[in-house]
């Protein structure tokens, strides 16, 4: 009676302890899952992984080794969970990897340190603006504004810069209406104009890949559902104004002279079809900083800027209008702006807009 008696006991005993482990269980569980919450590895590092070595301690089960054994092995079992959450560890390293993120957003904090400097100049500065004023009223703040309207003007003199801010003054009242009577002639470029300038009422004879010399062999226009060269189109409708920007597909052509010719020949033409319109020869715009480095090598803005010499010349002895469009639209290494287009070369809307406020500033009457 007395063995059964101890058995009874060492089974309520082994029942207990069990009990007890499968409630140290649940709460490592549950420390394990709301570290992952609050405190990732660190907390798992310092807290949980001593309450794991402290569980084993437990002498409760000393009565029997054979127990013993086997409780070492549910351990085993445990740190088997353990090795689950190594993969929401994995979570937390993703998670950590994020927060690096969050990380860069509070490296601002160290942004503070900026500002203390800032702050300095700044009240260093408050003083200053006393002896500024001195020092600018001998040098006239306003003579800056004045030299960047001669910029503007391409540096142009006195009576030049006032005629160009009477150009202004009237393109203040001018609006797209100003389009209305004009055609456009030229290439991709041109075609690009046509959709992002929102000028509805204008026309445009343009065409990707156009040159001086395809323009009388290609028929990209449609006059009563047949389609018909540039030039038989200018014969069919009279135009107030005619914009033409051609050359940058001609960059390949060894013979300036040749180009120049052929723009010439172009120019007499359009006068003969279009005898009361006022005509007006565009620069070749440059191309972005990496479109002048990569291939093609014949693309470079040093033979832009040849091609626009000699475009600029044959304007005065044909007595057109030539338009430097790229006082508005390269930056002062010469180049396009790299935000004007993806390509380098085709102008998105922003660009094209301020193109086409250039075109109402410089206005023939």
């Amino acid at each position: 009676m007395v063995e059964q008696s101890q058995r009874r006991e060492w089974r309520k005993r082994r029942r207990r302890q069990k009990r007890v482990r499968l409630l140290f269980k649940i709460l490592i569980f549950l420390v394990i899952f709301c570290s992952i919450g609050y405190g990732g590895k660190n907390l798992y590092g310092k807290y949980i992984a001593k309450a794991l070595r402290d569980i084993p301690v437990s002498k409760t089960p000393g009565t029997a080794d054979s127990a013993d054994g086997s409780e070492d092995t549910d351990l085993s079992g445990q740190t088997s969970p353990t090795d689950l959450p190594e993969n929401p560890d994995t979570t937390v390293n993703e998670d950590l990897n994020e927060n690096p993120e969050a990380t860069q957003k509070p490296d601002p904090s160290m942004e503070p340190k900026e500002p203390d400097p800032t702050s300095k100049p700044e009240k260093e500065e408050k003083p200053k603006p006393s002896e500024k004023p001195g020092k600018e009223e001998k040098p006239v703040p306003p003579e800056n504004p004045d030299v960047e309207e001669t910029p503007d003007t391409g540096g142009k003199s006195g009576e030049e810069a006032s005629n160009s801010e009477k150009n202004e003054e009237n393109t203040s009242k001018m609006d797209d209406s100003y389009f209305n009577d004009a055609v456009f002639i030229g290439d991709s470029r041109t075609e690009g104009f046509g959709m992002y300038s929102g000028l509805k009422k204008a026309t445009f004879y343009s065409e990707k890949g156009l040159t001086i010399d395809s323009i009388y062999k290609d028929k990209p226009v449609k006059i009563n559902g047949e389609k018909v060269t540039i030039i038989d189109a200018l014969k069919s409708h009279s135009f107030g104004k005619v914009y033409i920007m051609l050359g940058v597909n001609e960059l390949g052509w060894p013979y300036e002279d040749v180009f120049i010719k052929q723009y010439k020949k172009l120019i007499d033409e359009i006068k003969k079809a279009q005898p009361d319109a006022v005509i007006y020869i565009q620069s070749i715009i440059h191309v972005s900083k990496e479109k002048d480095k990569n291939p093609p090598s014949y693309i470079s803005n040093k033979r832009i800027n040849s091609r626009n010499k000699a475009i600029k010349k044959m304007a005065e002895e044909e007595s057109v209008n030539y338009l430097n469009i790229n006082e508005v639209l390269t930056n002062e290494s010469g180049n396009l702006f790299e935000n004007a287009a993806t390509d380098g070369v085709h102008l998105n809307q922003k660009y094209c807009l301020i193109w086409k406020d250039y075109l109402l500033k410089h206005t023939v009457k």
